[in-house]
């Protein structure tokens, strides 16, 4: 079975581009979560999915919205479905909202998954 893609891009609230930069900085300087500071801080343990070939969070500046407006990226190649593919990553992550309070809504990302998986099922019918 070939594998899934996924990529989601979602407008990050005006003014919070340095927060959100500051959550996903160190989840990339250190993927594999040996240097966590006493109490902890979000974490996606990429490294210890069995189906995740590849992910990447990346900030892109947006000018078309505006001065200072960005997009987070998130891009994903994985074996499996899309829902074993987000509960996978549920389960490696921790601090998950703290990536993703500073995008304009959950729904988007919400929105996205439920239009690959109505896709998806149109395609099963044919």
């Amino acid at each position: 079975m070939p594998p899934e893609c996924l990529t989601v891009l979602a407008p990050i609230k005006p003014g919070e581009v340095d927060a959100l930069r500051a959550v996903l900085r160190p989840i990339g300087d250190d993927i594999n979560g040996t240097h966590m500071p006493p109490g902890g801080r979000p974490h996606v343990a990429f490294p210890n999915s069995r189906d995740i070939h590849f992910a990447r969070f990346a900030i892109l500046t947006d000018p078309d919205r505006g001065p200072g407006r960005a997009r987070l990226l998130y891009a994903s190649v994985f074996d499996g479905s899309l829902e074993v593919h987000v509960a996978e990553l549920a389960e490696l992550s921790t601090g998950f909202e703290a990536i993703w309070k500073d995008v304009l809504t959950l729904c988007v990302f919400a929105l996205v998954l439920m239009t690959l998986s109505a896709t998806r099922f149109r395609k099963s019918l044919d």
